[in-house]
């Protein structure tokens, strides 16, 4: 591990997206965000369903557990955006295959702070944790006794990626 200054990691923000699928042409249907600040203590959290443009795929449902009455009222992305953009404004960003949120943030027109850092912890883990048979969220959590209580649920997952990141962290900080 590179030796990094704590105070370079923060603020950060866990993002986690639930989907109708995995493409470009499928939905976001559940969207949150965990913003920590120094000393790896989270201050607050945005967490949304999200209305689709199209029904929910029963695949989709029996993985994520979010059904189409459960995102009947819910906003439609382009309603939030703005507001989730500002949210995350500031903030370096983690996730796990953060590429896998970005491309669908991006497509919903949710904007990524420019000269923020980028943190994987799926990239860290494959780094890292080199004797797990997979790099699941659940699959690294469990390794590093961390619970996932709901997971495939994005508060879940933010939660325990930030916590993931925040184990990785104890090791490279100054």
């Amino acid at each position: 591990y590179a030796k990094t200054k704590e105070s370079a990691l923060f603020p950060f923000v866990a993002i986690d997206v639930e989907t109708s699928g995995l493409s470009q042409n499928h939905d976001i249907v559940e969207i949150s965000a965990i913003k920590y600040e120094e000393g790896f203590n989270p201050v607050s959290c945005y967490t949304t369903l999200v209305h689709p443009r199209k029904p929910i795929p029963a695949d989709a449902s029996k993985i994520n557990g979010i059904t189409d009455e459960m995102v009947a009222d819910a906003p439609a992305i382009g309603s939030i955006a703005d507001e989730i953009s500002s949210y995350i404004s500031g903030c370096n960003v983690v996730g796990h295959n953060l590429d896998f949120d970005l491309k669908f943030l991006f497509c919903s027109g949710i904007r990524i702070p420019e000269k923020v850092r980028l943190f994987d912890t799926l990239a860290i883990s494959r780094r890292y944790d080199k004797d797990v048979f997979n790099h699941k969220l659940a699959t690294v959590c469990e390794e590093h006794y961390i619970p996932i209580l709901g997971a495939h649920r994005s508060l879940a997952d933010a939660f325990a990626t930030a916590e993931l990141f925040c184990d990785y962290c104890k090791d490279i900080i100054e």
